[in-house]
């Protein structure tokens, strides 16, 4: 996902980190300010095009975990953890 994309943006209150990095690199929970929830890939889906819902942020799974890449112009490529993309 990218800012300024086309598709609906995930408005977030803030970064959480995980408690332990996936392979040495920082993952994230994306947490929704509204609703203190936490974006997640619904049914732990690897497909293309694959539904992303909140969910309490309690469970510590792969596919409520993020990887956060900077782009430039202030744009972010956002990658699930589970399904790699």
């Amino acid at each position: 996902m990218r800012r300024g994309s086309g598709v609906a943006p995930l408005v977030l209150g803030f970064l959480a980190p995980l408690a332990a990095p996936v392979a040495a690199v920082a993952a994230w929970n994306l947490v929704a300010q509204h609703s203190g929830k936490c974006a997640h890939v619904w049914q732990e889906s690897r497909a293309d095009g694959a539904e992303i819902r909140q969910w309490s942020c309690n469970v510590n799974k792969r596919h409520l975990k993020w990887l956060v890449d900077d782009l430039p112009n202030d744009e972010v490529y956002l990658t699930n953890v589970h399904s790699g993309k």
